[in-house]
């Protein structure tokens, strides 16, 4: 929960682009699906997040930059200039080369498509619960100075 007041830099301005009011927080997922943590317990309110931090929000979806003019292209907003830019690009595993991982496996991202065939697999189990499952996890660590 944010308690402490941000302490904005003077003559910076910040702006999120994101076509979602609500991201899943990646780091709470396993709680989430071991139980501990509910559904909007795991979600982070993207609105209430840049208002706290004094930014300006675009729900939008950005489809292109103008690297010459610094700007980002957005889907249904005017471009926004930038002098600095972070981009989050997500990242999703590959399964092309893992035999039968494209059949098998659930991929965890986007973690949006991962809970929607958590929650039905939930369902699936809980109307069958004569049924045995198993679950066997990856997780694959990679060094992140690289």
């Amino acid at each position: 929960m944010m308690q402490s007041k941000p302490n904005p830099i003077p003559g910076v301005r910040f702006t999120l682009i994101t076509d979602i009011s609500h991201t899943p927080y990646s780091k709470m997922l396993p709680g989430h699906v071991a139980g501990v943590y509910s559904f909007n317990e795991t979600y982070i309110d993207m609105r209430r997040l840049a208002r706290f931090f004094q930014a300006q929000l675009y729900l939008d979806r950005a489809i292109n930059l103008d690297l010459i003019n610094n700007k980002v292209i957005c889907a249904n907003h005017s471009p926004v200039y930038f002098n600095y830019l972070s981009i989050d690009i997500g990242s999703t595993p590959e399964t092309v080369n893992i035999s039968g991982a494209s059949q098998y496996a659930i991929i965890v991202k986007p973690i949006s498509r991962f809970l929607t065939v958590w929650n039905t697999l939930i369902k699936i189990v809980i109307n069958e619960p004569q049924q045995q499952y198993s679950i066997g996890i990856v997780a694959e660590a990679q060094d992140e100075l690289n």
